[in-house]
C-alpha cells in the first residue's frame, strides 16, 4: 500500500471529504491507538452536523485506504497512520511554506477567538484530560480538544469549518516537531495546557485584560518554535511540489452564483446600476465578489432568465428592469434560512477577527484603498454607507495583506457575507449604527491621520454595532437558531 500517494489530508469541496480527513488527520496524530473508540457512523453524523451518507461513504474510504477496520457489531480498529514519518513526506515538505505563512498568521487572529470562546464556556466544565501526565501525545490531545471545545461554544458553523481544514492541513506536523525536543516539547505543551486552564479560571473572576495577555504569550511561544523549526528547514529538502493552504467553507451547500445574483439586484434597486446602464464586465465583478468568472457567469445568467437584465455578446450587459417581486422573492424565500444563519456566523467571524488583521494588514494599503475606504464612509445613506465601508475594508485586505492565509480566508468570507442581501431586499434598515455620524467622522479622522490601530478599532466597532444589530431583526424574524452564535463580548 502506497500510502504516499493518496495524501487524504488535501482539499476538497464535499462534506465526505472533510470528514475523511478530519478523521485521518486524528489517526495521523495517534489519538485512536492508544485504545480510544474510534467513532460510529452515529458519533460522526452529530459531531460534524451531517447526514448518514456522507458520515457512512467516509468510515467506508478509510477503510478502503486501509487505515481502519470497521467490525460489524464490533468496534472499528484503526490499522495505520496516513503516513509512518509524516516530517519525511513529500506532503509536508511541499507545505513547508505554507506552514510558514499558517503559523504567522494564526498569530495574528487565533487569540482574538480563543478569548472570544473561552469568554462563553461553562464555568462548570470539566476538563477531560489529565494535563499532568507526562505524557505528550496525552498532553497534546488535552490542548486540542480543549481548544476545540472553546470553537464550539461560539455557535459558529463556518468558523469550525475553518479550523477543521487548518488541523488537516498541519497534520501531524506541530505534534512531531514537538516530539523532536523532548523533554522540552512536552514542559510546552504542559505549561500551555495550564495557560489556558488559567485563562479560563480569570473569565470567572473577570480578569479579561489577564486573559487576553495570557493567550497572546501562549499563541508566540507557540508559534516561535514552529516558525523556527520550519524556517531552519534547508532549501534542497523543500523541493517537493508546493501545497498551499485552502479553506472551503460550507462545502457541497453553497450556490455563490445565486449570491452574487442577489447582491447585484440589491445595487440595481439602490440605483447603483440604474435601468439603463452597463453592468460591469465579468472580470471586474469576479475581482469584486472573489469569486471565479464562471460564478459570475451563472449569476448573469440567472438575472438574465429573471428579465432583470440581457446580454448582447460584444456589447454586454444592460440592466432592462429593477425586477418582478414575486420572481425576486421566490429566489430569496428558497435560500433565507441558510442563508441568513451562515450570514450572521460570517458577521461575528468578520468582528471576531477585523481589529488584529487590520492591524497588521494597515500598514500595506495602498493609497487607493485607503481613499476608498475614506470614500464609503462619506456615503450619506446610513446602511449603504456601513456596507460599503465594511467591504471595502475586507478588499482591503485580501489585496493587500502580507500573510497568504488571511487573504484567502477573507476572499471566502466575501461571498459568505453577500447571504445578508437578502435582508436589503425585505428593505430592512435595521442593521444601522447608533450614532453613524460620530462613527464616520472616526474612521475618516484615522484614514487621514494614517492611524491603523485607531482604525482597526474603528472597524471593529462598525463589524460589532451591525452584528448586534443584525442578531436582534433575525431573531425577530423568527430563525430561533441565530440565538445559538453568540455576540461578541470585546470588554474594552
Amino acid at each position: 500500500m502506497k500510502k504516499e500517494k493518496r495524501n487524504p489530508m488535501l482539499h476538497s469541496d464535499s462534506q465526505e471529504q472533510t470528514i475523511y480527513r478530519k478523521l485521518a488527520e486524528r489517526i495521523q496524530l495517534g489519538f485512536y491507538s492508544d485504545g480510544e473508540r474510534f467513532p460510529t457512523v452515529q458519533d460522526i453524523t452529530k459531531q460534524f452536523n451531517v447526514s448518514y451518507c456522507p458520515a457512512q461513504r467516509a468510515l467506508n474510504r478509510l477503510s478502503q485506504d486501509g487505515f481502519i477496520k470497521i467490525g460489524r457489531g464490533k468496534e472499528t480498529v484503526v490499522l495505520g497512520k496516513p503516513y509512518e514519518n509524516y516530517l519525511e513526506s513529500d506532503r509536508f515538505k511541499g507545505s513547508r511554506d505554507a506552514l510558514v505563512d499558517l503559523c504567522k498568521s494564526l498569530r495574528v487572529f487565533s487569540p482574538d477567538i480563543g478569548f472570544q470562546g473561552l469568554l462563553n464556556m461553562d464555568s462548570d466544565i470539566l476538563y477531560p484530560w489529565d494535563i499532568s501526565t507526562s505524557n505528550r501525545l496525552q498532553q497534546w490531545k488535552g490542548l486540542y480538544g480543549l481548544f476545540e471545545q472553546t470553537l464550539a461554544t461560539l455557535g459558529n458553523k463556518t468558523i469550525l469549518s475553518l479550523y477543521y481544514d487548518i488541523g488537516s492541513f498541519i497534520g501531524s506536523s506541530f505534534l512531531d516537531i514537538l516530539h523532536m525536543q523532548e523533554p522540552e516539547g512536552s514542559l510546552l505543551l504542559q505549561g500551555l495546557s495550564e495557560e489556558y486552564l488559567d485563562s479560563l479560571r480569570h473569565c470567572e473572576d473577570g480578569n479579561y485584560t489577564v486573559i487576553k495577555h495570557r493567550l497572546e504569550n501562549i499563541n508566540n511561544e507557540f508559534f516561535d518554535i514552529m516558525t523556527h523549526y520550519l524556517e531552519a528547514i534547508p532549501a534542497c529538502e523543500t523541493k517537493a511540489s508546493p501545497i498551499s493552504f485552502s479553506w472551503t467553507p460550507h462545502k457541497g451547500r453553497t450556490r455563490y452564483c445565486d449570491l452574487v445574483a442577489i447582491d447585484l439586484i440589491c445595487k440595481i434597486r439602490q440605483g447603483i446600476y440604474p435601468v439603463g446602464t452597463r453592468l460591469s464586465k465579468g472580470p471586474v465583478l469576479a475581482d469584486f465578489y472573489h469569486v471565479s468568472p464562471i460564478t459570475v457567469r451563472r449569476a448573469i445568467g440567472l438575472l438574465n432568465k429573471l428579465g432583470i437584465t440581457k446580454t448582447t455578446n460584444g456589447v454586454g450587459t444592460h440592466v432592462i428592469s429593477t425586477g418582478n417581486e414575486a420572481v425576486v422573492h421566490e429566489l430569496e424565500d428558497s435560500m433565507r434560512i441558510d442563508n441568513l444563519r451562515t450570514y450572521l456566523e460570517a458577521l461575528q467571524m468578520l468582528t471576531i477577527t477585523c481589529e488584529s488583521i487590520m492591524r497588521n494588514t494597515f500598514p500595506y494599503l495602498s493609497e487607493a484603498s485607503l481613499q476608498d475606504i475614506l470614500h464609503a464612509a462619506e456615503f450619506q445613506e446610513t446602511t449603504k454607507a456601513i456596507s460599503m465601508t465594511l467591504s471595502v475594508s475586507i478588499r482591503g485586505i485580501v489585496n493587500h495583506c502580507p500573510l497568504e492565509m488571511i487573504r484567502e480566508i477573507y476572499t471566502k468570507l466575501t461571498p459568505l457575507l453577500l447571504n445578508g442581501n437578502t435582508l436589503q431586499l425585505d428593505g430592512v434598515e435595521s442593521r444601522t449604527v447608533t450614532d453613524w455620524p460620530a462613527a464616520s467622522k472616526a474612521i475618516a479622522h484615522a484614514i487621514l491621520q494614517r492611524d491603523g490601530g485607531k482604525f482597526a478599532f474603528e472597524l471593529r466597532r462598525l463589524a460589532e454595532n451591525t452584528f448586534t444589530a443584525m442578531k436582534r431583526y433575525i431573531l425577530q424574524d423568527g430563525l430561533e437558531s441565530a440565538a445559538q452564535i453568540v455576540t461578541p463580548d470585546f470588554h474594552d
